[in-house]
């Protein structure tokens, strides 16, 4: 466990990194912190001023997907799960991690990684 009111360098525990203010790079398993400038890399990143965002969508295969994006715009992850409606055996979930950059107004590109989703269940 690290703790921290401000962090400007590496803050790298195996469990969890807390910090308050994150200007530089929170490594661990789950990261928090209250605001950040800089970046969080784990499998569980929350940042209390940062992206949250839910999505959800429809493609070929599953007919009903929900991600979520936890992070920053700098850097994020996020999780999925999708279903097929015809065929409930069918379920995919997922996590990556990605990141946003932002064009002009209300106009970006978000680029993301994950491994592929598509994987029946038994």
């Amino acid at each position: 466990f690290n703790s921290a009111s401000t962090n400007s360098g590496i803050q790298l525990s195996s469990i969890f990194n807390y910090a308050k203010v994150n200007n530089g790079v929170q490594i661990g398993l789950i990261n928090v912190s209250d605001s950040s400038k800089g970046v969080s890399i784990g499998l569980i990143n929350v940042v209390k001023s940062g992206l949250g965002q839910l999505e959800l969508s429809t493609n070929t295969l599953t007919i009903a997907n929900v991600s979520l994006k936890t992070g920053t715009r700098r850097f994020y992850n996020t999780y999925h799960a999708g279903l097929d409606l015809a065929d409930t055996s069918f379920v995919t979930i997922g996590i990556g991690f990605g990141t946003s950059i932002e064009l002009f107004n209300r106009f970006g590109l978000n680029f993301e990684i994950s491994p592929p989703r598509n994987s029946p269940m038994v």
